[in-house]
């Protein structure tokens, strides 16, 4: 999955909607209907032609997917498009990236009449303005899926169930030489230990802020990562080189996405939500400035924030489900697994990734790399 994703909320116990209501089909524009039919989206190379070729049928709208692996790849190639005949309507970044996008001019405002913008849980950003999905008064994005960066325990680790596993553990001297950690979101959970231990300078949350606010913290946070480097058996930066940490390379304990956990599930590995709560992704849909098939493209949108379709959409991004309810109409082996990583109140515990802008990213790199050379 990208690198993701949110901040989020006690969410997905928030109230089924009425068995009428989840049992009724999107109500599709017929602006839509009179439109070119089709819309051009940019998202993941994941399970989604099932669901497009339902809306398809439903609506006549063609949905043309261009496949990509990343958020950075993602970003590129709208760039690339951009003001050209290969020009896409829509794009699936993470909530973290919007001001990147923004800023950069690539978006439109959706038209929230045109939505079914109250079908997504409460907390995710797009629902209330001011939030993350918002820039300058103005909707911007639409919340799809969302997930978590937690904890996982190989088998043989005992102990450390919920309310016991800790962020702190990719730190333990009991388990040098057997850890796994994205080096960035490590120094952010590391960040998140010394600030609940009063040891940083200033708040943690302002090193998204300000620059030297992040160099005063990040500066505390190398110097305590580096001193635990020897925990460290192995960097990963994707899903494949986090689960063969576990699979092939020895590592018994990780800080790894929620997507990673229900992989390594059945090689024995707990994935299960930190006491300080876990990192959380967010993924939605922004509209591209200058997309030739608006209305078809809401009608796209409007049709993924259904709870069915929703539950689909987020199974085929091994995600969980924006939209309120849609987590209760997934298969169960994905509710069992969500209720075991995320038990009692571990959602409402969820610590979401802040939006970050371009000068955040380029120093969060410096730090993570300043680590992995030590």
């Amino acid at each position: 999955m990208s690198e993701f994703r949110l901040d989020r909320r006690a969410v997905l116990k928030t109230g089924l909607a009425s068995a009428a209501f989840l049992a009724a089909p999107a109500i599709i524009s017929s602006k839509a209907l009179a439109s070119s039919g089709e819309v051009k989206l940019i998202s993941y190379a994941m399970n989604q032609q099932p669901i497009l070729d339902a809306f398809e049928k439903e609506t006549g709208i063609k949905v043309k997917l261009s496949a990509i692996t990343n958020d950075d790849e993602m970003f590129s190639q709208v760039k690339l498009g951009a003001g050209t005949a290969e020009a896409a309507d829509l794009c699936e970044p993470a909530s973290t990236n919007i001001p990147l996008w923004y800023g950069n001019g690539f978006l439109q405002a959706f038209d929230p009449s045109k939505l079914a913008v109250g079908n997504i849980t409460s907390g995710m950003p797009g629902t209330k303005e001011g939030d993350a999905g918002y820039q300058e008064g103005k909707l911007v994005y639409s919340s799809t899926l969302w997930g978590g960066e937690g904890m996982g325990y190989a088998s043989d680790v005992q102990g450390h169930t919920f309310g016991e596993a800790s962020l702190a553990d990719i730190l333990d001297p009991a388990f040098v030489g057997q850890v796994t950690v994205r080096a960035h979101s490590a120094l952010a959970a590391i960040g998140r230990i010394l600030e609940a231990q009063g040891k940083l300078p200033k708040p943690f949350l302002d090193s998204y802020k300000d620059e030297a606010v992040m160099r005063a913290n990040y500066d505390v946070i190398i110097a305590e990562a580096i001193k635990h480097k020897p925990n460290i058996a192995q960097f990963w930066t994707n899903d494949n080189e986090g689960n063969a940490a576990f699979t092939a390379n020895g590592c018994r304990v990780g800080l790894i996405w929620e997507s990673m956990g229900r992989v390594l599930a059945d090689q024995g590995v707990r994935y299960i939500a930190p006491k300080e709560g876990v990192f959380g992704w967010n993924q939605g849909f922004v509209l591209l400035k200058g997309a030739p098939n608006v209305e078809a493209a809401h009608a796209f949108v409007k049709y993924i924030s259904q709870p069915e379709n929703s539950a689909k959409w987020a199974a085929a991004n091994q995600g969980l489900p924006s939209v309120k309810g849609a987590v209760d109409l997934m298969d169960d082996k994905s509710k069992a697994f969500t209720a075991a990583a995320y038990p009692g109140d571990a959602i409402s515990k969820v610590w979401w990734w802040p939006p970050q802008d371009p000068w955040f990213i380029k120093l969060r790199g410096e730090y993570a790399d300043k680590w992995r050379a030590a």
